[in-house]
């Protein structure tokens, strides 16, 4: 497997064992062809930006640079809850990446949150998160 795709199954597995009940998975699906099961549990999907920070030969050969990447999440709440309800749990779906981060898990210490953006309520009573995350150094 490819340096990039080694270093985030090993976030992929870190974050499946932090959060057992979510589903966790490097494969993307349409938040419309998930089944009411998956989206009720909540779902992340781990999915590469590429590298950024590359400005030489030399690096690139050596793959030194940022690592972007997106954890996009689903979520399915009850029909008769309101929009607010849909956004608070996409709060608490923030909190879960914020309190992951913060526990600093072996190997993955140099990842930072870049952008939180979140579905405004709009698609209720689906709810999804969408946020960009930066491993440093990830060489």
């Amino acid at each position: 497997m490819s340096t990039i795709g080694d270093k985030l199954n090993t976030f992929k597995d870190a974050f499946a064992a932090a959060y057992p009940l979510r589903i966790v998975t490097r494969s993307y699906v349409q938040i419309e062809e998930r089944s009411e099961a998956d989206l009720k549990k909540g779902v992340w999907q781990i999915l590469s930006k590429g590298v950024t920070g590359i400005e030489s030969p030399v690096q690139i050969a050596l793959l030194e640079g940022d690592l972007s990447f997106v954890l996009n999440g689903q979520i399915l709440i009850d029909e008769q809850k309101t929009g607010e309800e849909v956004e608070e749990q996409e709060h608490l779906m923030f909190d879960e990446v914020v309190n992951f981060l913060k526990s600093k898990p072996a190997g993955l210490c140099s990842i930072d949150i870049k952008e939180f953006h979140q579905s405004m309520q709009i698609d209720a009573p689906l709810g999804w998160v969408f946020i960009l995350l930066e491993w440093s150094d990830f060489d």
